[in-house]
């Protein structure tokens, strides 16, 4: 009877959400399971009498009951949440909260009970700011929660002291202020540095040299002096660095914000920097001379040193002399014939040119430079008649390599065809050019392909009249100007 009383409970609970206008079909089929079909056969054969029937039903409720303990509470809060409010004519009509004296079956999911009545709530993601350094700056907003499909602006505000960089993380911009579009969690930084940037430069040892510190904007800064010292230079400054080692050392490498095994060293200064200069004691100096044109000139040294000069692998041409710590040496740059000496590099001015005295205190580096001097010969041609052809020639020795510069120009126009010839040594012909009327002027640059006497002959082949001319050589090595005449 208890179990009869209890299921007429549940369906007048039914019939009560059914006329408020709430879908129960589906609770009505897992609590009534057997509500379409007479009881004789739901049951197995044979029949049996009423009371072990209703003792069944009655175990089986009970069991369901039993086992929906847990989804009490999870189907009251359901129906709280989700259920709309009752008209105003209704007001006092119970909710299923509050009458429900028993819990909803464990194969009935309790959010489902007013499926009819749920509403969605936008998504949300999750923006993270920070700053970096803490001390550089501000941004808005903080961050916090936001709503999904917002474009969120964001700004950064540099401290005193501080200029903005750009942000990183989810967003990549170099702007102060700018959109981050929030279509899932995010997690910025804006990133400051410091306006005014501090440059360390130290020595090491502190008496192996000194560190000379050169701005594009500022010009050059003294030299460090043994020990440490620091510069202040406005963010993104470009520097040259350049170490100079005291007698008896040789700079060795660059380490801290700095590498390289070069003395002088090129930087950025985008932030604070430290930068040291390592040097090594030594016994010996290396001097390396080179000769801008080999074919040019030669350099002397005296004294002659101890060792044999060796070649620099890492700079052709130039040659390795090896002396002794504090020697004290002469070079003398002598010119090839047609040459003449122009300066040194390497050296302080006051020996740019003519013989230079120098102390090796550490390795040194010197470059002689030559120049061709330009030959000028003024050239008269015969005429050319009586089926001859009248020409003019000069000599000049030069040694592979040698470049040969110059031009041919004539006072006035041919009216008939001549001719410009440059033979080499073994006769071959190195550069030639035919001219005519319309042409007074010929220009010619080359090198010279063997070592030996070259030859350049020019030839009036047709003008009865006869030219003279300018030409203009170098280098200076030409001589022995010669007339002559070839049958036509």
């Amino acid at each position: 009877m208890a179990s009869s009383n209890q299921e007429m409970k549940f369906r007048q609970k039914l019939s009560e959400w059914k006329a408020e206008g709430y879908d129960v079909s589906e609770l009505e089929s897992k609590w009534f399971p057997d509500s379409d079909q007479s009881e004789t056969a739901a049951e197995p054969q044979p029949v049996q009498v009423a009371k072990p029937l209703q003792v069944a039903r009655s175990k089986r409720l009970l069991a369901w009951a039993v086992s929906s303990v847990a989804v009490v509470i999870a189907g009251i809060i359901a129906t709280v949440v989700f259920l709309p409010e009752p008209p105003d004519d209704t007001a006092s009509q119970p909710t299923p909260t509050q009458v429900m004296p028993v819990a909803v079956p464990e194969s009935t999911p309790a959010a489902k009970i007013p499926s009819a009545s749920i509403t969605s709530t936008p998504t949300q993601y999750t923006l993270r700011i920070s700053v970096n350094p803490p001390d550089g700056g501000t941004v808005t907003p903080l961050g916090g929660r936001i709503d999904a499909g917002t474009d969120v602006i964001v700004s950064a505000l540099a401290s005193p002291g501080y200029v903005f960089v750009r942000w990183s993380g989810d967003l990549n911009d170099g702007t102060p202020s700018c959109k981050i579009l929030m279509n899932s969690d995010k997690t910025i930084t804006a990133n400051f540095a410091p306006a005014i940037c501090t440059l360390l430069v130290s020595a090491k040892p502190p008496d192996g040299g000194t560190i000379a510190v050169v701005s594009e904007r500022h010009g050059s800064q003294s030299d460090s002096g043994q020990g440490s010292i620091s510069y202040r230079y406005d963010r993104n400054t470009s520097l040259t660095l350049t170490a100079k080692p005291a007698m008896g050392f040789a700079f060795g490498y660059w380490s801290g914000d700095a590498s390289g095994t070069r003395p002088t060293y090129h930087m950025l200064l985008d932030s604070h920097k430290s930068v040291v200069a390592n040097f090594v004691r030594i016994t010996e100096c290396n001097l390396t001379i080179k000769v801008d044109d080999p074919t040019a000139g030669v350099v002397g040294v005296v004294p002659a040193p101890a060792k044999t000069p060796v070649s620099d692998p890492s700079n052709r041409g130039a040659l390795i002399y090896t002396y002794p710590v504090g020697t004290a040496v002469r070079l003398v740059a002598t010119p090839n014939q047609g040459y003449q000496f122009v300066s040194w590099s390497g050296l302080e001015a006051a020996m740019k040119t003519g013989p230079a005295e120098i102390i090796l205190l550490s390795d040194m580096s010197v470059v002689a430079s030559f120049e061709a001097v330009n030959q000028t010969r003024y050239i008269e041609i015969a005429k050319a008649i009586y089926n001859t052809i009248p020409y003019v020639e000069i000599r000049g020795s030069l040694k592979t390599g040698q470049r040969i510069i110059g031009s041919m120009e004539w006072s006035t126009p041919f009216t008939g065809e001549w001719q410009f010839h440059i033979y080499s040594p073994s006769g071959g012909t190195l550069w030639k050019y035919i001219g005519d009327s319309s042409s007074t002027k010929c220009s010619f640059s080359l090198i010279a392909d063997e070592t030996g006497e070259y030859r350049i002959r020019i030839v009036n082949v047709s003008d009865p009249r006869g030219n003279g001319g300018i030409l203009t050589i170098k280098p200076a090595v030409w001589r022995a100007l010669t007339t002559g005449a070839t049958l036509g």
